[in-house]
């Protein structure tokens, strides 16, 4: 068993046989030397690849694949992944994850304010503007913003079928997105409007 895996660490993965020493049992070379760096290795080059598809083509998941696996090959059998990537994998583990976990606290934290601070926006912005200039100078503002963002929303919508028409389902994706936020803000906005 252990011939066996001394042969992939050091003839397939490239691994230098003095990191390969430092870590005596197993378990230990399992562990530290192909599984903790393979994780952070195909998270990275599945997020090169992703993005540099999606610059280029917009996105086409053939093509992703592809990219993955050539870069991984490449990194393979270049000795790049034995003699950069594990030591830096290595020491920077614990560092990526406590970033990994703070952007996942934060995350969690403001995208469920986000939605909630909107609507209160919304709604102190409108209280301000009737103090300020009255409740017909409120809802012209209010007329006027709905006005605008119809017509932002027709141009959304066109784009999107025109992303449709040409099989950018990436593009066609991000712009119903885009599309369900404005409908979402027209509809607090409509009823912004008929509570003045």
């Amino acid at each position: 068993m252990a011939d066996i895996i001394t042969f992939v660490l050091h003839d397939i993965l490239k691994i230098s046989t003095t990191l390969i020493s430092h870590y005596p049992t197993v378990q230990d070379k399992l562990l530290y030397l192909i599984l903790i760096p393979h994780i952070i290795l195909l998270l990275f080059i599945y997020a090169f690849s992703k993005a540099l598809v999606a610059r280029i083509l917009g996105g086409h998941k053939a093509i992703e694949s592809v990219l993955l696996f050539v870069v991984y090959i490449y990194l393979i059998y270049s000795g790049i992944y034995g003699t950069v990537l594990i030591p830096l994998f290595i020491s920077s583990f614990l560092l990526l994850l406590i970033i990994g976990i703070g952007f996942f606290v934060l995350e969690l934290f403001f995208s469920w304010t986000r939605r909630q601070q909107f609507g209160i926006l919304t709604r102190e912005v409108a209280s301000r503007v009737a103090q300020k200039y009255g409740k017909s100078k409120a809802f012209e503002k209010v007329e006027e913003e709905i006005s605008n963002l119809k017509k932002e929303i027709a141009l959304v919508t066109q784009k999107r079928d025109q992303a449709q028409a040409a099989g950018n389902i990436y593009m066609a994706n991000r712009y119903q997105i885009e599309l369900d936020n404005l409908e979402k803000r027209l509809r607090e906005l409509e009823k912004l409007r008929d509570s003045l």
